[in-house]
C-alpha cells in the first residue's frame, strides 16, 4: 500500500523507492507509469485502482547492442528470443556463468555450445530455452502457456513473474519477434521490447515499458511461455 497521505505521484514515494531498490530501471518506470501507481505488493504494483498491474524487477535489455555471432550472420538485431529470455532469467535470479559481456550473449553461447546457433535461433526457441535452463543451477525450467495465451499472461503477471511471448511486429504473420510482458492495462499489455517501441514502428530504440493495444501485432497469437521451479 501507498504511505499515508500520498499519492504515487508524491516525490517522496519516488524517492524511497529508488534508494531501496537500487535498480536503474526504477526511474524510468515511475517517469512512465508513476502517476497512475496506486498501490504496491512486492514487486507487483497496482495501476488505475486495480485495473493494471506493473512488475519493478523486470530490467529491459536492448538487443540491438549484443554481440552476436558474424561467422552465423547472428546480429543483435535477430536476438530478440535471448534478450527476451535474459530480462526474464534476470528477474527471477539466475546468476550470470561469467560477469563480463552482455547476459544475451552468455545466453547465445550456451545455445551455440548446444548446436542451437545460428539460424536454429528461430526455427526451435522453445526447445532452445530448455537447453539454456538446463545449464544453469537454479533449477528453472519454461512453462508454455495454452491456450487463452494473453488472459493466462495476465494472471501470472498478478503473481509476479513476467511472461515472454511471441507477436508479429508487421501485422503480417511473416515478421516473428519476442517480447517480455511485465504488466497490464485495460487498453493493452505491458511490454520490455528489447528491440524498442514499436508504437513508433521502433524509431525510438527504448523499449521499457512500452504498451501495446491487445488487438494489435498478433501478441501472443503462436506461443508464450514463463520461468517456473
Amino acid at each position: 500500500t501507498l504511505p499515508e497521505g500520498k499519492s504515487a505521484a508524491h516525490p517522496m514515494y519516488f524517492i524511497n523507492h529508488i534508494e531501496k531498490i537500487k535498480d536503474r530501471t526504477i526511474p524510468f518506470l515511475f517517469e512512465k507509469w508513476g502517476k497512475r501507481i496506486t498501490g504496491k505488493a512486492k514487486n507487483v504494483y497496482t495501476l488505475d485502482g486495480g485495473k493494471g498491474r506493473l512488475l519493478s524487477n523486470v530490467e529491459w535489455y536492448n538487443q540491438r547492442d549484443n554481440v552476436g555471432d558474424i561467422a552465423r550472420k547472428v546480429r543483435g538485431y535477430d536476438m530478440c528470443q535471448l534478450t527476451s529470455l535474459a530480462m526474464v532469467m534476470n528477474a527471477m535470479g539466475i546468476k550470470r556463468q561469467h560477469a563480463n559481456g552482455q547476459y544475451a550473449d552468455e545466453l547465445y553461447n550456451v545455445a551455440n555450445l548446444a548446436d542451437y546457433g545460428g539460424d536454429m535461433l528461430w526455427k526451435h526457441t522453445l526447445n532452445i530455452y530448455e537447453k539454456i535452463l538446463d545449464n544453469y543451477s537454479e533449477g528453472y525450467e519454461y512453462e508454455e502457456i495454452l491456450p487463452d495465451r494473453v488472459k493466462n499472461a495476465k494472471e501470472i503477471i498478478n503473481s509476479g513473474i513476467p511472461v515472454i511471448l511471441s507477436m508479429d511486429y508487421k501485422e503480417d504473420n511473416e515478421h516473428g519477434h519476442v517480447i517480455v510482458i511485465v504488466g497490464y492495462t485495460e487498453r493493452g499489455l505491458i511490454a520490455n521490447d528489447p528491440y524498442g517501441d514499436n508504437n513508433t514502428s521502433y524509431k525510438e530504440h527504448n523499449g521499457a515499458f512500452v504498451e501495446y493495444d491487445y488487438n494489435r501485432w498478433f501478441i501472443g497469437k503462436k506461443w508464450a511461455c514463463y520461468l517456473t521451479k
